[in-house]
C-alpha cells in the first residue's frame, strides 16, 4: 500500500465508531443477473447481467435509450428492479429494508454524474463534504477527509472556491472527489466526460483509473470511445440487454492494484444527533444561497405576523382609549330615559315639571339637557330641497345650546346660542367634518340645510375637536325634531359634579317620578365601563379574524414558493438520496428550512407589529396596550405557519424518485 493510501486510510480512521469491511476474496463486488425495469409504455431494461470485481475499471457502452443509465441506477440502489437478482458484496439487496438500502448506498457507493450536480452557490469544500454531512461526520474530521479527496483529484487549495465559478473539467473533478471522499467500494459514473473537451476527458480518465488502481471498483456509462478504450473491461447494452461481457478477459493487468484482491476499508461514520444538527445548520444556511426566494417567503411571513400582532395590539389600544373615555366620563355623566322616546317629560326642557327642570334642582347637577339621536339614511341633510341622498354619513343630534356650551365646543364662525330659541325656529350647528361633507364653508343669511322639504338655517360651524365623532355631527334645534324620523335614542343627559354621579344615579328616579320611580331608567358611564371586556373581545375577535386570514394567505404564498423551490432543487434532492439520505432526512431538511424562515418571519413580523401599534397609538393619542403574550403569539404563529407551509413541499420532496430526477434533469 502506498504512503498516500496509508494516509487516506488513517484519515478515515479518524471518524468515531468507524466500521471495518473486508472484501470476500474471489467474489464479485456487484453481481447482477437478469435485472429488468418496466416503465409506462415499455421496458427500460430487459436483461441486465454483469459482474464487477473490486478494483476494476468497467465501461458500459450502448446507444441512447439502450438502458445504460437504468442499469446504473439499479446497481446504485437508486431504483428497484421489476425482475432479476442483484447481490452487493454477496448480499441480496432484495431483502434489504429501505433504511438498509440507504445506509448501504451512502457508505459504499459513490456517484459521478454528467452534469456534476454541484451546488453552485456553495464552496468546493461544502460540495465535496456533502456525503459526510449526510452521514453526520463531525466538521473537523470532515475537513481532513475533504482535503485528502481534493488532493487526490489535483484540486488542493480549491476548498474555499465557489463551485459555480469552476471550469467544466474542474467541476467534474470536484464531483469525483465528492464520490470518493467517503471511501466507497464502487464509484458509478454516468457520462462523466459527456460535456468535457479532450484534454479534460483524458485527465478525468486517468483519475478514474487511479481510483480503480487503489482498490475501488469504477463503473462508467459512456459514449466516449476514449473512456471505453481505457477501461479494463467493456459491457455493451443493446435494446435493454447486456452483450459481449468478456468477464475478466481483456483486463489491463498493468493497472490492477494488489489491494483489489484483499483490502481493509475503514469508513467514516457519524451519530444521529450530529446528522440532525448538521441538517438544521444546512437548513439555516440554505436561504442565504437563494436570497431572493427566501426573502419573498420571509416577507410573506413578516406581513402575516405583523398584521396579526398589529391587529390585536390596535384592538387592545383602541379598547384602552374607549375605556379611558368611559372611565373619565364615569364620574360625571348620567343618562335618564323612559319607555316612550317622544315623551315631552324627557324631550322638552321648558316644562316646569319636566325631567330637565326637576333634575337641575338636585345638588351636584352641573347640566341637565335633553338629547335625541336620529338615523342619517332616513334623514339625509342636503343643500337642496327634497334630496334623498347626501354626502353626509355622520350623526344627527337634536339638543340645546347649553349642551355645546357646556362641553366648550368653539366655533369658527356664527353662534350656537340660537340653537335654543323661543320662537320655535329650525336651526343647525355643524361639526367641522360635517360642514366639509355638506360643502358649507361658513354660515350666514340664507345658508340653509334641507331635511326633505323642510329648510333649516345654519347658524354656526364648530372648530375641529380632534374627535371624529364630534366633528362629523350635525346638531339641530328642538323644532327640527318634528319632521325627523327613525329616532335612535332619546335621553336626558345629566352631568354631575365630581363625586356626585353615583348618589345622583340613585336619587334621580325618586326625584323625577316619586309615584313610580321604576319608570325612570338611569344608566351611568361607570356601568357602561363594565362593557370593557365585551368591547375588547369583540374588537379583538374581528380584527384577529382578518389578521389570521392574512396570515393564512401569507402561509399559502410561502408554501407555493417553497414548492417551486423543491422543483428547482430536484438535483440536490436526488444527490442527497444518492449519498444515502433517507426520505425522512429530506423531509426534515425542508421542514427545518420552512420552520426557521417562519420563526425569523415571526420575530420580524412581531417587531413590525409592535412598531405599527406604537406609531398608530402615538398618532391617535391612544394608550399603547400590547403585552408580551401578543408578541409571543406572533412568534408562535410564524413558527406554526412555517411548519404548515413547508409540510406539503417537504413531503413532496421526500417522495421524489431520485432515479427519475437523474434521468430527466
Amino acid at each position: 500500500m502506498t504512503r498516500r493510501c496509508r494516509w487516506e486510510r488513517w484519515l478515515c480512521c479518524l471518524a468515531n465508531g468507524a466500521d471495518m469491511y473486508g472484501d470476500k476474496t474471489g467474489l464479485p463486488l456487484l453481481d447482477a443477473e437478469g435485472l429488468a425495469k418496466s416503465i409506462p409504455g415499455g421496458m427500460a431494461l430487459r436483461d441486465g447481467t454483469c459482474q464487477v470485481m473490486p478494483g476494476t475499471f468497467t465501461a458500459m457502452v450502448g446507444t441512447s435509450g439502450s438502458g445504460k443509465t437504468t442499469l446504473l441506477s439499479l446497481l446504485g440502489l437508486l431504483d428497484h428492479p421489476s425482475d432479476g437478482r442483484y447481490l452487493f458484496d454477496g448480499v441480496d439487496v432484495a431483502g434489504l429494508s429501505e433504511a438498509a438500502r440507504n445506509d448501504l448506498r451512502g457508505r459504499r457507493i459513490g456517484f459521478v454524474f454528467q452534469n456534476s450536480y454541484l451546488m453552485a452557490e456553495e464552496s468546493v469544500a461544502d460540495n465535496v463534504g456533502l456525503p459526510l454531512q449526510v452521514r453526520g461526520v463531525p466538521a473537523r474530521q470532515r475537513a481532513h477527509l475533504v482535503d485528502a479527496a481534493l488532493g487526490q483529484v489535483g484540486l488542493s487549495g480549491f476548498q474555499n472556491e465557489t463551485a459555480g465559478g469552476l471550469s467544466g473539467g474542474e467541476k467534474q473533478r470536484v464531483a469525483v472527489a465528492r464520490a470518493i471522499v467517503g471511501c466507497p467500494d464502487v464509484v458509478l459514473a454516468d457520462e462523466p466526460t459527456g460535456a468535457l473537451d479532450t484534454i479534460s476527458s483524458n485527465r478525468l480518465i486517468c483519475l478514474l483509473r487511479d481510483i480503480a488502481s487503489r482498490g475501488t471498483a469504477v463503473v462508467v456509462v459512456t459514449h466516449d470511445p476514449l473512456v471505453a478504450d481505457a477501461a479494463d473491461r467493456r459491457i455493451e447494452i443493446i435494446d435493454g440487454e447486456t452483450r459481449n461481457d468478456p468477464g475478466s478477459a481483456g483486463v489491463h493487468t498493468e493497472y490492477t492494484s494488489p489491494v483489489a484482491a484483499a483490502r481493509e476499508v475503514v469508513r467514516p461514520t457519524g451519530t444521529r444527533g450530529a446528522r440532525w444538527a448538521q441538517e438544521l445548520a444546512t437548513a439555516a444556511l440554505a436561504p442565504l444561497g437563494r436570497p431572493l426566494r427566501a426573502g419573498l417567503v420571509l416577507l410573506a411571513y413578516l406581513l402575516g405576523v405583523a398584521a396579526l400582532v398589529g391587529a390585536i395590539g390596535l384592538a387592545q389600544s383602541a379598547t384602552g382609549q374607549i375605556v379611558a373615555r368611559l372611565t373619565d366620563a364615569a364620574s360625571s355623566e348620567i343618562r335618564v330615559s323612559v319607555a316612550n322616546q317622544d315623551d315631552p317629560f324627557i324631550t322638552d326642557p321648558t316644562l316646569a315639571d319636566g325631567a330637565a327642570a326637576l333634575a337641575a334642582k338636585l345638588p351636584g347637577v352641573a347640566l341637565a339637557v335633553p338629547v335625541r339621536t336620529y338615523g342619517t339614511q332616513t334623514n339625509p341633510p342636503s343643500r337642496l330641497p327634497g334630496a334623498t341622498v347626501s354626502g353626509f354619513s355622520g350623526r344627527i343630534y337634536v339638543t340645546e345650546a347649553s349642551y355645546l356650551d357646556f362641553f366648550g365646543y368653539g366655533v369658527t364662525s356664527g353662534s350656537v346660542a340660537l340653537l335654543t330659541n323661543t320662537w320655535g325656529g329650525a336651526t343647525a350647528v355643524l361639526g367641522s367634518t360635517a360642514a366639509k361633507d355638506l360643502d358649507l364653508p361658513q354660515p350666514g343669511p340664507g345658508v340653509q340645510l334641507w331635511i326633505g322639504l323642510h329648510p333649516t338655517d345654519v347658524i354656526a360651524i364648530l372648530k375641529p375637536t380632534g374627535d371624529p365623532l364630534i366633528d362629523d355631527t350635525v346638531y339641530f334645534s328642538r323644532a327640527v325634531g318634528a319632521y325627523l324620523t327613525n329616532i335612535v335614542d332619546s335621553y336626558l343627559l345629566v352631568h354631575a359634579e365630581t363625586g356626585h354621579a353615583e348618589p345622583l344615579a340613585r336619587a334621580l328616579p325618586l326625584a323625577l317620578a316619586p309615584a313610580n320611580p321604576g319608570s325612570i331608567q338611569v344608566s351611568t358611564t361607570s356601568r357602561l365601563a363594565n362593557l370593557q371586556a365585551g368591547i375588547n373581545s369583540d374588537l379583538t375577535r374581528l380584527l384577529s379574524i382578518l389578521a389570521w386570514v392574512i396570515l393564512v394567505l401569507s402561509a399559502l404564498t410561502a408554501g407555493t414558493t417553497m414548492f417551486l423551490s423543491v422543483q428547482h432543487r430536484a438535483p440536490e434532492i436526488a444527490l442527497r438520496r444518492a449519498m444515502g439520505a433517507s426520505r425522512a432526512d429530506i423531509w426534515r431538511l425542508f421542514t427545518y428550512e420552512g420552520s426557521l424562515i417562519g420563526l425569523v418571519g415571526g420575530i420580524l413580523g412581531a417587531a413590525a407589529g409592535v412598531g405599527l401599534v406604537w406609531v398608530s397609538a402615538r398618532q391617535n393619542g391612544w394608550p399603547v396596550c400590547i403585552g408580551p403574550q401578543t408578541v409571543l403569539l406572533g412568534l408562535v404563529a410564524g413558527l406554526i405557519a412555517g411548519i404548515i407551509a413547508s409540510t406539503v413541499p417537504a413531503i413532496y420532496a421526500a417522495h421524489r424518485d431520485p432515479a427519475l430526477i437523474l434521468r430527466t434533469v
